[in-house]
Order: structure tokens, then C-alpha cells, then sequence
């Protein structure tokens, strides 16, 4: 019999989870750059003294330039997302689909987890689409999300979306709680999956989410 969709009990699968936007893109984007600028100082070492300056002169431009194109782009995604959320709230949805979907192939978490919501629930225009809404549940709760894990675990817990599986459930509402322990429905959610698995299966969901690591 197919699954139908659950009661929300983890909330309403707001992408607000206390991570500002550009914490997603911020630390990679820098990273890589300061990476490129650690390569460049290789070839420092080995230049003569007035070529030396001018390449630091240079490395520095290139870099204040390059932080500041980071830190615009960044909330210029903040902006994005905002809008969408707020599209999302106004049940606009396929202009929310239309801001967040961008953000969300391009791995914000928070737009990834709102699109979920989006096909979880689905209606105001938008075919409701469990297939979907596992698929950016899965990427947002991989990437850390709070709220996607709990919402993730709920699927797991009724087969909506994906095979209905205990252990899975539990790992991701483990991982949940572990992320935002004052996320009061999925501590309640996760003590009733485990209240009807084996003492075996509880070992084995709390093994996989000691062992995970987000991407």
C-alpha cells in the first residue's frame, strides 16, 4: 500500500537553522582562494627581491579583491534565499522553486531543505512529489542540516519517499537531535522509532550515525 504523508511532526521544514546562508559558501570559497594564494607564495622564495614586492603588492590586491567578491556573492545568495523563503511564506511557490532551486544545486543547505518542504507538501501550483522532496532532504541532511535529518528520519520512518527502514530513520534523527538538541519533535520522534526497534538495530543506527560525516 503506498505510503501517505505523515502528520508534520518535526515542524514546518523551516531552512532557518540558526546557520546564516553564507556559512555554506563563505569557508570553501576562501579556502580554495587562499589555497591559490599559498601556491603563489611557492614562487616568491625563489625571485629576485624587486620582483618579490611586486608580486606581494599584487598577491594582496588579488586577495583583499577576492575576498570581497566572496563576501558580495555571499549575501547576494543570503538575498536570494531570503526572497525565496519569503515567496515560500506567501505560498508563491513556483517563484519559490524558481529563487531556491539555483541556490540548492549549487549546495545551500537552507534552500535545499525549503525545496523538500516544497515537494513534501506540495499544493499552491506545485505537484506534490515525494520522490523530490527525499532527493533534497537527502542532500541538505548530508550537508548537515538539522531539520532536513529530522525530516529525512520521518521519511524513513513511513516509506514516504524512500524504503521504510528503522534503522535509517534512527540515524538520521540521531544526527538530528545531536546538531540541534532544543528541536523538541525530533527527540520525541526519535524515542518513538526506537521504542519499537530491536535492542540489535538501535546499536547498529547509533554505529552509522557516530561514523557519518557531512559532504
Amino acid at each position: 500500500m503506498a505510503a501517505t504523508i505523515p502528520t508534520n511532526r518535526v515542524g514546518d521544514g523551516t531552512s532557518r537553522s540558526g546557520q546564516p546562508p553564507f556559512f555554506w559558501i563563505f569557508p570553501a570559497n576562501a579556502g580554495e582562494l587562499l589555497h591559490f594564494i599559498r601556491s603563489g607564495w611557492v614562487g616568491l622564495c625563489i625571485c629576485r627581491p624587486r620582483c618579490r614586492r611586486l608580486m606581494k603588492r599584487n598577491t594582496r590586491t588579488i586577495l583583499a579583491g577576492g575576498l570581497l567578491a566572496v563576501g558580495t556573492f555571499a549575501f547576494a545568495e543570503a538575498g536570494q534565499l531570503e526572497a525565496g523563503e519569503a515567496a515560500f511564506f506567501k505560498h508563491d511557490y513556483a517563484n519559490a522553486i524558481r529563487l531556491l532551486r539555483p541556490l540548492a544545486d549549487s549546495g545551500n543547505a537552507p534552500a535545499q531543505n525549503r525545496l523538500a518542504s516544497i515537494y513534501f507538501w506540495g499544493g499552491h501550483g506545485v505537484q506534490q512529489d515525494a520522490a523530490q522532496a527525499a532527493l533534497w532532504y537527502r542532500k541538505a541532511a548530508e550537508r548537515g542540516n538539522a531539520l532536513a535529518q529530522a525530516h529525512l528520519g520521518l521519511m524513513f520512518e513511513h516509506g514516504y519517499g524512500v524504503p521504510k527502514n528503522a534503522v535509517m530513520a534512527s540515524m538520521w534523527l540521531n544526527l538530528a537531535v545531536s546538531r540541534a538538541p532544543a528541536l523538541s519533535m525530533a527527540v520525541k520522534l526519535r524515542n518513538e522509532v526506537a521504542a519499537k526497534m530491536t535492542p540489535a538495530q538501535i546499536a547498529e543506527a547509533k554505529r552509522l550515525a557516530e561514523e557519518w560525516e557531512p559532504k
